[in-house]
């Protein structure tokens, strides 16, 4: 996106239900746009932020004392013209906008109340990282619990940091360590044996949830492990070498060409010099990327008791 992370820098938060469960939420983003049902309360008395007025006539309508409480703020809320972040949730993901000015009144004949965005709804980061709910903390993704139509954001401090594409102070912290211990078993892989480091890499891709259809190290020309991928049905060879060149990634990649499977595995902790191959389908995994899926695989310990 083009804008600047400095339009979030102190802005006002807000979450905001676009209709019952949610049913304006496309009209919003296609006309760059926020709507409130507010039918119970005259356009200038919502103007007027007199939060008291809005809670008598709100009671006066019907509404329980509490009620109407909680209905007032969430007027007093839409109405505040001062610039404010809106979020919402919708199609599995995040929406953001910023609205600064007045709202108008519609003339749908259901007391409909708008205001338009100044940045209009968007579900990437400014980054352009699409804000998936499944990658979300549920402190935040919570609030789309909420039952009313507008509220505060408790984690505010999350997503002003999902926006701009930065980690909390701890996330950051832990991060660091993480990499950190990736890069320490690196030279732990290198004094692995052919055998454990064979069984290394099956462990490896059975954490991934492959499954083995051949035994390690068999006797069929070019493949050490065989693999299937339940879910998809994806099948997969994996040429594990503890040391290799250029030269004989080639001859394995050519071989690969006449095979049906549908992709290789190519997996070595010792090499001279960078290998690289133009085949899209066969990918390299070399002593820096196994000890990242070594982490992610809890395997770091077994490492260790492996090399020591």
């Amino acid at each position: 996106m083009a804008h600047h992370s400095d339009v979030l820098d102190g802005i006002r938060i807000q979450y905001i239900k676009l209709g019952p469960s949610g049913a304006w939420f496309h009209q919003c983003v296609e006309e760059g746009s926020l709507r409130l049902d507010q039918r119970e309360i005259p356009h200038t008395v919502g103007k007027s932020g007199d939060v008291e007025h809005i809670r008598t006539l709100l009671i006066a309508d019907g509404f329980d004392p509490a009620a109407a409480t909680s209905k007032a703020r969430e007027v007093i809320s839409f109405y505040d013209p001062s610039p404010t972040l809106w979020i919402t949730f919708a199609d599995g993901r995040l929406w953001w906008c910023i609205s600064e000015g007045e709202a108008v009144s519609v003339t749908d004949g259901k007391g409909t109340r708008m205001r338009c965005c100044t940045i209009s709804w968007s579900d990437r980061s400014l980054g352009g990282e699409e804000l998936r709910i499944n990658t979300l903390s549920g402190q935040l993704t919570k609030t789309a619990a909420y039952r009313q139509s507008i509220c505060n954001v408790e984690a505010s401090n999350y997503l002003i940091a999902r926006l701009r594409d930065e980690l909390l102070p701890a996330v950051a912290d832990a991060k660091l360590i993480e990499q950190d211990y990736a890069r320490a078993l690196e030279p732990v892989i290198a004094l692995l044996t052919w055998q454990d480091f064979e069984a290394f890499v099956e462990l490896v891709f059975a954490a991934s949830g492959w499954r083995r259809l051949s035994v390690v190290g068999g006797t069929q020309e070019m493949v050490d492990i065989e693999l299937i991928q339940p879910t998809t049905g994806e099948r997969a060879l994996v040429q594990v070498k503890s040391s290799t060149d250029q030269a004989q990634l080639d001859s394995y990649v050519a071989r690969f060409a006449l095979r049906t499977e549908d992709r290789m595995f190519y997996a070595y902790h010792t090499s001279a010099a960078s290998l690289a191959s133009t085949n899209d389908n066969i990918t390299l995994l070399d002593r820096s990327r196994l000890a990242k899926m070594a982490v992610y695989a809890g395997l770091g310990g077994w490492l260790i008791n492996k090399a020591r």
